[in-house]
């Protein structure tokens, strides 16, 4: 073990894709020295893993481009109060995970202070960039200036930012650090005779939750009423947010008239939905890349305000909104967004996966190559090879 002492390092997470990763980073970082302090904003997986919380990514936790114009205030205060924690600390480096357009501005007041200081610390990483490839392209130059290196999730990433003179570093994505397929997969056709067994992926914001779990739950109803002509029991399994309340969900169930019949449960493990359901409902997301590891048929759900889909929609020009689809630049999972986002599409959809062993056997195989292209990996764990080329360059 590297015998590091007293060094200082900062991770910056804003939503729970985010503190995954960051979990597994702080717990690779603390097991190759376990002598660095840990510190930033995060959940409970990075919690866990080690690090101390100055903030939750409750407090970053706002969806949608217009809803974020309502925080600023108390968003610029909390950036302030990050940035005089980062210097006060005398943090040899700042890890950025995901979340841009916060992470990015507080990269800026940290790079900004380092130059009328003169000097070389805190270091600033980059763990999960902007998907420049996708939209706002002009980000790449702000990266190159503000970032002393980029770990990117996906080999092409990586190219596009060597290309721009970045220093990239990749060895595959995290993702497959938490999922081992062989341990996780099962036969979908497993409970099907006697059962339906449904896991919905709402999200992990409130905003998200309150607009997107009651389609999900209508379109189950939409499909008991209309496809269960033999009235197969259903199961309906939940991902759980840790800091949303239950009340919120249980609230939105009652409001929704499930039947008493149903079997509802709210889940924190998602792995655990994934492993149990037959057919899966989710928000589009780092999520979609677990569910293509488990090779489970998917449909993908979004809704947002009107006027945060209007601006997303001009500003991205893209035909899908799941990665899976994206980056396969076809259809592989079905889409239902805003508008579209009917539950008697969206149940006349969970009919043609559940009953066509055909179109459902295509789907698992398209999503495990998909797997295979995506996330495969390069050595046996992602997140340490990463705290080690860290370690190693902060020394």
């Amino acid at each position: 073990m590297n015998k590091i002492s007293g060094l200082s390092v900062v991770l910056l997470a804003g939503e729970p894709s985010g503190d995954l990763y960051g979990g597994l980073l702080a717990k690779s970082i603390l097991k190759l020295s376990s002598q660095v302090r840990l510190s930033g904003v995060g959940g409970e997986a990075m919690r866990k893993a080690g690090v101390s919380l100055d903030y939750s990514i409750s407090d970053l936790s706002i969806m949608g481009i217009a809803e974020v114009l309502l925080h600023i205030p108390r968003l610029l205060l909390l950036r302030k109060r990050l940035v005089d924690h980062i210097f006060d600390s005398d943090a040899a480096s700042l890890i950025l995970i995901d979340f841009p357009d916060f992470n990015l501005s507080v990269a800026k007041k940290i790079f900004q202070r380092k130059k009328r200081l003169g000097l070389t610390s805190p270091r600033i990483y980059y763990f999960v960039p902007p998907q420049v490839w996708l939209w706002r392209k002009r980000r790449i130059s702000k990266i190159k200036q503000l970032c002393d290196g980029v770990f990117p999730l996906f080999s092409f990433e990586h190219d596009l930012y060597t290309q721009n003179g970045i220093k990239s570093f990749y060895v595959g994505h995290p993702i497959t650090d938490i999922v081992l397929r062989d341990q996780y997969c099962q036969n979908i056709s497993e409970n099907q005779a006697s059962n339906t067994t449904a896991g919905l992926f709402p999200g992990s914001r409130l905003q998200e939750i309150t607009k997107i779990l009651p389609i999900m739950l209508k379109a189950i109803l939409e499909f008991d009423r209309t496809w269960n002509i033999d009235k197969k029991s259903i199961s309906v399994l939940i991902s759980r947010c840790e800091w949303i309340s239950e009340d919120i969900y249980s609230d939105i169930i009652q409001r929704t008239c499930m039947p008493a019949r149903f079997s509802i449960s709210l889940i924190l493990h998602s792995h655990e939905i994934m492993e149990r359901s037959n057919i899966l409902l989710t928000k589009s997301g780092t999520v979609n890349l677990e569910i293509a590891l488990f090779g489970k048929p998917s449909i993908v759900i979004y809704k947002t305000s009107f006027l945060t889909w209007l601006i997303a929609k001009f500003l991205l020009r893209i035909h899908h909104i799941s990665l899976i689809n994206i980056l396969s630049d076809k259809e592989i999972v079905k889409e239902f967004i805003q508008y579209q986002a009917k539950p008697s599409s969206i149940a006349a959809e969970m009919n043609h996966i559940l009953t066509d062993s055909e179109y459902r056997a295509n789907m698992i195989k398209q999503l495990t190559e998909f797997s295979d292209v995506h996330t495969r990996r390069r050595s046996d764990s992602v997140t340490d090879e990463i705290a080690q080329f860290i370690l190693n360059d902060i020394k």
